[in-house]
């Protein structure tokens, strides 16, 4: 058997036993990059919506069988798995790629005994390895211009591996800086700053290690670019942390050591004597989720630890008081909170002490110095997240929204407004129940758009009221909620931009397209209801979780040829996107397509000049 290799970071390549493969089209890199990543088998339908979406179904099942056919060859039947309805791979074949090869470097820690967070000199040379796989972001310089949704795709994926290279670069950053290696860190810093010039933390790094490393002039030319670009980008002066360290080099005052320190592979963390830490399940804009063990309880749990820094002292003072109020949430599809707390992870012998886990200690208790760290326990969910397990059935859609209203409703009663609902926070367990996590704990709206890690997945859910910093209520998360719905039926979401600012713009201002537009199976009524949810203004949107519970279960919602109940004006029509103005062609249109689905054999044709909106009037249902 061959041996295949796909280099994807960067520009794509693909080779077979040393030799690079050559191809005329774009569309068979796009279907390979598409199948290696999921590793998964695709029907038919779905590659045609992926990659022709602007064909006619015969052409564009044609066009997949040509490529299909190409690729084979060039593989010698090999790696590809292509059945009578699916697509797929062939797991067993001798297959490497890039992307693969990196994320198991980024998770070569699982294997030494110790907690993500914590860096082991092994740690160090996996890392390294990584990101000197990383040639150039995801799919570097292609593009396919007439298929958006492989560039929605390609877009998520490439935006998803620079956080992970940017995860990677600050780690490699502390463990350099704990060794004491500052020249070697340096370079890792410059890397992970050119990924966000405007991210200050990595600004006041730089500016350290050249500072540690007697490089002061290169520190104080660090502080004029971190200025520039600041003043450049958001017509704001660097913040009083870098100020003060900039002062500090400046007047040539000896900084403090690093506190970055290694781990030896063997050593476990424990908080409070009694959550003993496991393996890495999770990562968010605002800490890491690990699976854990309850000593006292005797039982696993899942323990999400939140940095200090991160938090702020006002969020610490709200952390604590949205733990307690959704520690009072108790639904089958909500994920339970047990406990929270706040420790010292600088503890000595691994352990690391803090308030009593037996309630939640109140945040006015003065401690939450610069070292601690918080921490949530909440029940442990076998499971995958919607984002990863996405129902491909109208009918599994609509019963995992069923469960995620109910979940919404009762904490709405409870007056708990989730204000981070996405696919990612949504749990799908074995046996179908969806679990809605980490509610009420999501940060400020404000730190959503400038921290780290913290834009994908979260500003293309955004409610506009949250965004203006209005007054809000449970409609927020029902406008996340239509976002979401949006997404699992027409696989894209509303609004994208490469700019996180200008999503919120659309949310603000751009009218929605509606789902009918995008995939014509859409039923009308849940069309309908999409384009309410996703409503500037909130008093627009369903009043309440339970009633939108309510249409979604309704005899009519997977009725193709039900009407909705209220008819849009034909203003609202327009903003959203309904054809306006050829009522009466459509009907002529209609009443043909039923006369030959009776029987009676039938021609239509369209006519007129270029520019007028023959294409838009056929695919009108």
């Amino acid at each position: 058997m061959s041996s295949l290799k796909l280099y994807l970071l960067g520009p794509p390549r693909l080779e077979r036993d040393g030799v690079p493969l050559e191809f005329d089209t774009r569309k068979i890199t796009a279907l390979i990059a598409y199948l290696a990543l999921t590793g998964e088998s695709h029907s038919r339908e779905t590659l045609i919506t992926l990659l022709w979406p602007e064909l006619e179904p015969s052409r564009a099942r044609a066009g997949l069988r040509r490529n299909l056919s190409v690729l084979k060859k060039a593989l010698d039947g090999e790696w590809l798995v292509v059945e009578r309805e699916t697509i797929g791979t062939d797991l067993n074949a001798a297959f490497w790629s890039d992307v693969d090869q990196f994320q198991k470097l980024l998770g070569a820690w699982q294997t030494h005994g110790h907690p993500q967070a914590d860096i082991c000199p092994e740690c160090l040379t996996a890392l390294a390895e990584a990101v000197e796989l990383y040639r150039g972001d995801f799919l570097e310089g292609f593009s396919l211009r007439d298929s958006p949704n492989f560039d929605d795709w390609q877009f998520f994926q490439t935006e998803s591996l620079r956080q992970e290279l940017a995860s990677a670069l600050e780690r490699l950053v502390r463990g350099h800086t704990a060794q004491g290696t500052y020249q070697a860190a340096i370079p890792y810093t410059r890397r992970w700053l050119a990924l966000d010039p405007l991210h200050e933390p990595a600004h006041r790094y730089l500016m350290s290690l050249y500072a540690w490393s007697d490089q002061r002039a290169a520190a104080l030319r660090q502080y004029g670019e971190c200025e520039r670009v600041l003043e450049e980008e958001l017509g704001v002066p660097p913040e009083g942390e870098t100020t003060q360290l900039y002062k500090a080099i400046k007047e040539q005052q000896d900084l403090p050591p690093p506190g970055e320190r290694l781990v030896a592979p063997s050593q476990a963390r424990v908080l409070n004597d009694r959550y003993r830490l496991g393996a890495e399940i999770g990562r968010g804009g605002t800490g890491v989720v690990y699976r854990a063990h309850d000593t006292l309880l005797d039982r696993d749990v899942a323990v999400k630890v939140l940095s200090a820094t991160a938090l702020g002292s006002e969020g610490r003072a709200r952390l604590m008081d949205e733990a307690q109020a959704a520690a009072k949430l108790n639904h089958p599809n909500i994920v339970g909170v047990y406990d929270a707390g706040e420790a010292d992870p600088s503890a000595s012998s691994g352990q690391v002490p803090s308030t009593s886990s037996r309630q939640v200690p109140s945040a006015s208790s003065g401690r939450g110095s610069g070292g601690a760290a918080f921490f949530i326990v909440t029940e442990l969910v076998e499971g995958e997240s919607l984002h990863a397990r996405r129902p491909e059935a109208l009918e599994d859609i609509l019963a995992i929204t069923r469960q995620v209203c109910a979940a919404l409703e009762h904490a709405h009663t409870h007056g708990m407004v989730h204000r981070d609902l996405k696919p990612e926070n949504v749990i799908i367990t074995a046996d179908g129940t969806a679990k809605l996590t980490d509610f009420g704990l999501a940060r400020p709206v404000a730190s959503r758009i400038t921290s780290e890690g913290a834009i994908v997945g979260t500003v293309f859910y955004l409610a506009p009221e949250l965004a203006l910093g209005k007054d809000f209520n449970g409609r927020a998360d029902l406008y996340a909620l239509g976002v979401m719905l949006y997404e699992l039926t027409t696989g894209c979401l509303p609004f994208t931009a490469d700019d996180p600012m200008a999503v919120i713009s659309q949310h603000l201002y751009a009218p929605v397209v509606p789902p009918r537009a995008r995939n014509a199976e859409t039923p009308p009524v849940l069309d309908a209801l999409i384009v309410d949810l996703l409503s500037k203004d909130p008093d627009d949107r369903p009043a309440s979780a339970t009633e939108v519970q309510h249409i979604l279960g309704a005899p009519d919602i997977l009725d193709k040829e039900a009407t909705p109940a209220e008819e849009l004006s034909t203003l609202k029509r327009i903003g959203r996107g309904r054809l306006v103005g050829r009522e009466h062609e459509l009907g002529e249109a209609r009443a043909l397509w039923n006369r030959a689905l009776a029987g009676e054999g039938r021609a239509l044709l369209v006519s007129g000049e270029p520019g007028i909106g023959k294409t838009r009037l056929v695919r009108e249902r």
